[in-house]
């Protein structure tokens, strides 16, 4: 029987063969098993726009004087709780910033 996503549902897993991120735990691509990526509250994953993209380059750029590294990387952000606006930033299925 096919699995179902239920909405609202806070679960994200990776594919570490396909390194794509998964909403199952099992990649339809390749049927890995898939890595559960643990998020926090209150789990609003998107993909990081170019905007964002940008933004993140610069400041690893500024930061640590490297940013290559991002570069044709999967990149997701998770927005978390904060006075100002912050995310969680996935990097190739593991969290590198906040």
């Amino acid at each position: 029987m096919p699995k179902t996503f239920t909405p609202g549902k806070s679960e994200l897993f990776w594919c570490d063969q396909c390194n794509l991120p998964l909403l199952s735990d099992e990649c339809s691509a390749c049927k890995s098993p898939g890595r559960k990526i643990e998020i926090s509250p209150p789990g609003d994953i998107r993909l990081c726009s170019e905007r964002g993209r940008d933004i993140l380059l610069k400041l690893f750029d500024e930061v640590y004087g490297c940013s290559d590294f991002l570069e044709g990387r999967i990149i997701l952000l998770n927005k978390i709780a904060g006075l100002d606006r912050r995310d969680q930033v996935i990097l190739d299925g593991r969290h590198i910033a906040t």
